[in-house]
């Protein structure tokens, strides 16, 4: 723009240093021959003896042989030492008679002109322009500034006093105060800082404003600057901070539940593990009492692993760091597993559950499926009624199947229903000494919304609850199985099992005698134990173990280690890495299975589970 003003004055600008005759000219002055320029400068010389500002008139012929008149404007300015050292000046066609004041309507022209043009390009890019007179106070806004302090457009910008007691935020204020004292001292250097407001609609914003003082030719001290509205930027920033702290909320969270649950399961792995060889022990046997004592050590046992599972799951859940993989699922095969797994605790609670059958298939992660119709069918039989009765039905409705879970138990009041998914609320079932959480439906209310679902209720008190699970419906595979075909062995192979060599590298004394003790129950089964990873890389080299039990928190390196190291050995390449740790979050499961572990077994150790993972492994093929 200043190029363009030069422009359309005629205008050429130079400064050039008098003690070493370097010299910067403006584009238009590169129009002059380099003759000229030398005449030019000659001229202007001759006026640099001595420092302030100068005025001259001189005639310059082209080498076309025009003859220009010129006038030149130059300020001369000391040095450190007081003598002249610069010189800034301009050259100016010198247009004498009409000529003059037709060139000075057609800059008045172009100047109007170049005036819209800035307040347009200002007021596209939002830009507000500024000027105040340091002596008087006075204060000159452009059209924009208005619109970004939000008041109206008046004849004069508001007082500086009346900016700061009304429009800049008071949090502010101070900083203001003290960026203006600051650019007091700092002379003709540039000052930039931000600030907010509260516009007069109450509206806050912020403000980012650059500022220069220099001297007018009229020898006033005037303050030059543009503000612009940073808001958007100032929001977005906030918002990548809060992000940002989120996520380390939420890895700091998944940190302290990881190491929670491995302090808390390896101890409850001695009191689970040891309780069941007590109660399992067919050499040793107890009389009747201690092992309704011991039953109860391992029921209270169960109860804390139950609890810090839904307590991981919903960390999970709420953290989106639950991985859920979606594919059709066979409503009958889930009812059926769940049925099974809750027989025993209706034959104790003396409850009758009768189940529809079901041809629906549903879009949803099988495991977590069986997750919630568990948690649905287990309270139903706890909260129900001595002799009370549970019924399993679906329908479909479109594109929707509907899985309901009725009982017709004690029920729930509309309060109750108003507070039902919120974690380790027990809607008052903790007074009654009803085993439970508090978790598992906030669990279930979580993944049905993950899964695409949604969780339905209905109740009366007295008259029992319906819970129904609503999920999309899915085409059944081409290639499903019926639900109990059974898979044909590989051609050649036999039911019979062959002896496993299993090597157990773990530092806990208690767990190695725990699976020492387990073992036992299989006899054709060699045990090997190594209580670090160095020897257990060392003794799987020369032992050659058809199994791996591997503890993830070794006191050298970790399970992760062990096995990359063994990986890299092509004899026990083929060999089972299974990871047998207390830590059971989900990111570290599968962490654990994309590096290559066959399965990870979480710690308090299920026998069962356990001893059917190596009768699996000890058969042929």
């Amino acid at each position: 723009m200043l190029d363009l003003v030069l422009d359309f004055g005629r205008m050429a600008v130079f400064e050039r240093n008098l003690r070493t005759g370097e010299t910067r000219w403006s584009a238009r002055m590169d129009r002059l021959h380099p003759d000229e320029r030398e005449r030019a400068l000659a001229q202007m010389d001759a006026a640099a003896a001595q420092c302030g500002r100068h005025e001259t008139r001189f005639q310059l012929q082209t080498p076309d042989g025009e003859v220009r008149r010129i006038r030149g404007m130059s300020e001369v300015r000391p040095g450190a030492d007081g003598q002249p050292e610069w010189m800034i000046g301009v050259l100016v066609d010198d247009i004498a008679g009409a000529d003059r004041e037709e060139a000075q309507a057609a800059s008045r022209e172009r100047v109007q002109s170049l005036a819209q043009r800035f307040e347009v390009v200002t007021r596209a890019a939002g830009v507000g322009v500024w000027s105040i007179d340091v002596a008087s106070g006075a204060v000159e806004w452009n059209d924009q500034m208005f619109r970004i302090w939000g008041v109206p457009p008046a004849a004069a910008a508001p007082s500086l006093e009346a900016q700061i007691d009304q429009l800049i935020h008071a949090d502010d204020r101070a900083l203001v105060a003290r960026e203006r004292a600051r650019a007091q001292q700092a002379g003709h250097a540039g000052l930039q800082f931000e600030f907010r407001i509260v516009r007069p609609d109450g509206t806050q914003r912020w403000l980012s404003t650059w500022s220069r003082r220099e001297r007018a030719p009229d020898d006033r001290v005037m303050a030059y600057g543009v503000t612009i509205d940073v808001t958007e930027r100032k929001l977005a920033e906030q918002a990548l901070r809060d992000k940002a702290s989120a996520e380390e909320a939420s890895r700091a969270k998944s940190e302290f539940l990881s190491r929670m649950s491995h302090e808390l399961r390896t101890p409850l792995n001695a009191v689970l593990g040891f309780s069941q060889m007590l109660l399992h022990d067919a050499h040793e046997a107890l009389s009747g009492r201690q092992s309704e004592r011991v039953r109860q050590i391992h029921s209270a046992g169960q109860h804390l692993t139950a609890l810090i599972d839904d307590v991981l799951d919903l960390a999970a859940i709420e953290s989106t760091a639950l991985q859920l993989d979606l594919q059709p699922v066979q409503l009958q095969a889930a009812v059926d597993d769940v049925l099974q797994w809750t027989e025993a605790q209706a034959h104790r609670a003396g409850i009758e559950v009768h189940a529809e059958p079901t041809a629906g298939w549903v879009r949803c992660d099988a495991r977590r499926l069986r997750q919630m119709l568990a948690n649905l069918l287990s309270n139903a039989i706890k909260y129900n009624r001595a002799g009370g009765k549970v019924w399993i039905r679906s329908s479909r409705d479109g594109d929707t199947w509907r899985l309901a879970v009725r009982d017709n138990g004690r029920g729930l009041s509309a309060e109750q229903r108003a507070h039902l998914f919120e974690p380790f609320n027990r809607l008052g079932a903790e007074r009654e000494g009803i085993e439970g959480t508090g978790i598992g439906l906030a669990v279930v209310h979580h993944l049905a919304g993950l899964m695409g679902g949604r969780i339905e209720v209905d109740s009366e008190v007295g008259q029992g609850s319906e819970f129904r699970v609503c999920l999309s419906a899915a085409a059944a595979p081409e290639a499903a199985l019926p639900r109990h075909a059974a898979p044909q062995p590989p051609p050649g192979a036999t039911s019979d099992t062959h002896p496993l060599t299993v090597l157990y590298i773990e530092d806990n004394p208690i767990n190695v005698m725990l699976v020492e003790q387990l073992m036992a129950l299989r006899p054709a089964m060699r045990l090997l134990t190594a209580p670090d990873g160095a020897t257990g890389v060392a003794l799987a080299r020369a032992a050659r173990p058809d199994v791996l039990l591997i503890d993830m928190q070794l006191p050298d390196f970790n399970g992760f280690e062990v096995l990359s190291r063994l990986r890299a050995d092509p004899p026990l390449v083929a060999r089972a890495f299974i990871a047998l740790s207390a830590s059971a979050m989900p990111e570290e499961v599968e962490d654990a299975k994309a590096a290559g572990f066959s399965d990870y077994w979480t710690k308090p150790i299920d026998f069962t589970h356990v001893l059917d993972g190596l009768d699996t492994l000890a058969k042929p093929g």
